[in-house]
């Protein structure tokens, strides 16, 4: 298993920069019980397809910044190892596992909305919530890949000023 955040206590700075998630009122869960992954899976899934992938006004304020499309590359590349590491801790069936699940959601959940890609935070927090809570959230896994995947087919697609 791959590690994101590197070993031993020590801050990790290879993700410095654009991955360095921004504080925010993010950092409050819901306490409210949560509907079952199952639940969210039938419910929502064709809603969070409402959620852009591009969060075009988080776009458009990093293009006064930074190279958008070497930005959104460098993410890809990254985020890929963040949720890899969200993927290996989410399917491991035991309980310890659930604070690395909700450290490594919050982490891409927190990148993610820094770059604009706004389909892939909803479902980072979505799991984080769940992991929070002590739910099991691995078969919320497909729809975080797949918003993923979007983002970097989208990516590759979309032509950048």
């Amino acid at each position: 298993m791959g590690n994101c955040f590197g070993g031993g206590g020590g801050r990790d700075t290879r993700h410095e920069g654009i991955l360095n998630p921004v504080a925010s009122e993010d950092l409050l869960v819901a306490q409210s019980p949560l509907p079952s992954p199952q639940h969210f899976n039938q419910k929502t899934s064709n809603e969070s397809k409402l959620v852009p992938t591009f969060d075009e006004g988080r776009l458009k304020e990093l293009s006064q910044v930074v190279p958008l499309r070497e930005t959104m590359l460098d993410f890809v590349k990254h985020g890929r190892c963040l949720l890899d590491d969200v993927a290996d801790s989410c399917a491991a069936p035991a309980q310890k596992t659930w604070d690395r699940t909700a450290k490594g959601a919050h982490a891409l959940k927190g990148a993610a909305k820094t770059v604009g890609a706004a389909r892939v935070a909803h479902h980072a927090e979505v799991i984080e919530r769940y992991a929070k809570q002590g739910e099991a959230c691995d078969s919320l896994l497909g729809d975080l890949e797949a918003a993923f995947e979007d983002l970097a087919e989208g990516i590759s697609r979309r032509v950048w000023s």
